[in-house]
């Protein structure tokens, strides 16, 4: 079953783009490490980084400046949560494990910050490129899963889960 979801590319005009990446770029921006990416393996290389703005309640003095930029632009009508994500580079490119974000259908949407050779793969094999500004907009109760970078120090983007 094929579930629809879309990209959009240049998603923010570039100055507000500019200033996503640059809160997310500063070293203020702290970044607490999750042993496991949607799953519990043993693999070395499977981990990566998060900076929670939103989890039920604002948890980062950065929300505000986040949220303002997208609420409007995803109609955000009851916000489930806001992570950054940075995966690390890697030797040869992994597949993080299949998972749904939460068990049951809402909106989800991946906001790309940088451009690298990762990518995000959903239910039905598509795989969205990371590209900078680009916003993917799907339900993720589907299955999904994230990759590693091998091109870039770090692949970033910003995940959103709404009604």
């Amino acid at each position: 079953m094929s579930i629809p979801f879309q990209i959009v590319d240049n998603y923010l005009p570039k100055e507000e783009f500019e200033v996503v990446r640059n809160i997310v770029n500063q070293e203020e921006f702290y970044w607490q490490l999750i042993r496991s990416v949607a799953s519990n393996t043993a693999n070395v290389d499977d981990f990566y980084f998060t900076h929670v703005l939103y989890d039920n309640e604002p948890l980062s003095q950065y929300y505000n400046d986040i949220y303002n930029i997208f609420k409007d632009r995803l109609d955000i009508k009851a916000l489930k949560r806001i992570k950054a994500n940075l995966y690390t580079r890697t030797e040869t490119l992994i597949n993080h494990a299949i998972h749904r974000d939460y068990d049951y259908s809402h909106k989800g949407a991946i906001y790309y910050i940088n451009s690298n050779d990762g990518f995000t793969v959903l239910e039905d094999g598509t795989k969205v490129e990371s590209k900078e500004n680009r916003m993917l907009l799907f339900d993720p109760f589907s299955i999904h899963n994230s990759t590693t970078p091998t091109d870039e120090k770090a692949r970033l983007n910003i995940n959103f889960n709404y009604f």
